[in-house]
This record gives C-alpha cells, structure tokens and sequence, in this order.
C-alpha cells in the first residue's frame, strides 16, 4: 500500500499538527478551534474556516498521526534485511518502531493526541468508523515489515501483537520523560518470545 508524504498539506497541515500539540499537551477538554487559533497565533476563526466541527479535527488529527506512524513504518521497511529473522530480530524492528513513535516529546505528544481520539470514537460511529480504517491500514503496514524480514503473522496474530504494542505506548506516554527500562526491555523480550514460538 503506498502512501503519500501527507495527505494533509498547507495551512490545513499546520492547523492540525498544532491541535496535536493542544490535544497531546492538555487533553480533550482542551481542544477547542480557538486554541488552536492561539497557539498558532492565527487570526480566531481560522481553524473552523478548514475545519468546521470538533469531529472533523479529531479525524484529522487521527489521519496526521496515524501518516506519522506509517512512515515510521516504512523506515524500518527500507532496513527489512538488516533483521534476523527470528525473535531477536522482532525486538529490534519493535524497539526501533517504538524509539521512532514513541520516545521524544513530539512523538509521545502525537501518540497522547491519538489515545483522546480513540476514546472519543467510542462514541461517535463515524469517528469509529474511520480509526479502524487506519488501524487496519497500520497493521497491513506492519505486517509487510515482518514478512519481510521472514515473520509473517496471521490477521489474529497481527490483532494481537497491535493490542500489545499499544500497551507499550500507553505506558511510554504516562512515564514521559521519564520512562521505564526494565519494563521496556522486559516488554521487549516478550516479543522475541511471542515469535519465538511460532
């Protein structure tokens, strides 16, 4: 599956890279068009003039972040032969993934904005709708990466390994900037077991 540099462009990029860093700085109750207008300094009205509702942002926000990832993705793809196929191999693809997404305060800021979005969409069906469109489109993503490297997993198998790694995110975000070592390579070497067992 190909995807563009960004799918989002000009002023409207900027707009919602800074209701990112709103909605990843200070959470959902925070994130308001005016906000966005003020942290941006731009004139008020300017980001509903591109985005009228809050849901339109938050799907906007949720594509951008999920793009971020992918592309992420793909760096890893690009290095596939440097991987060994086995379990030591699949902690080293997911260690890189994780320092990629989830480690500086830029991308720890995108992956708080993507959790405030998950848990609005379990209230709205078209929010919903569209965060498993990208979630599929991260786990076909990520299953070409370990295909490439000889790991390929079953759609369950994938499910799985998605459900996990958002666990690890969700931790990398609470402990923020200080994170925890022994958990992430605890967490780590359950990967290497996970396809280890295989």
């Amino acid at each position: 599956m190909e995807f563009a540099s960004s799918v989002i462009d000009g002023r409207r990029l900027v707009i919602v890279d800074g209701a990112i860093t709103v909605l990843g700085s200070h959470g959902s109750r925070w994130l308001t068009h005016r906000a966005v207008d003020q942290l941006l300094g731009l004139p008020e009205g300017s980001t509903s003039n591109y985005y009228r509702t809050r849901q339109a942002l938050e799907a906007a926000i949720f594509v951008r972040v999920c793009e971020v990832d992918i592309i992420s993705i793909r760096m890893v793809h690009e290095k596939a032969s440097l991987y060994p196929s086995d379990g030591q191999g699949a902690m080293a693809i997911f260690r890189d993934l994780l320092s990629l997404t989830s480690t500086t305060q830029e991308g720890i800021l995108r992956q708080r904005a993507r959790l405030e979005v998950f848990l609005a969409a379990t209230n709205r069906p078209n929010l919903f709708e569209l965060v498993n469109i990208h979630r599929r489109e991260m786990r076909e993503a990520l299953g070409k990466v370990l295909e490439a490297v000889g790991l390929p997993l079953s759609a369950s198998k994938l499910l799985a390994l998605e459900a996990f790694t958002q666990g690890l995110i969700v931790d990398a975000c609470l402990h923020h900037p200080k994170p925890e070592p022994l958990v992430l390579d605890e967490a780590l070497s359950c990967y290497g077991e996970f396809f280890g067992a295989l």
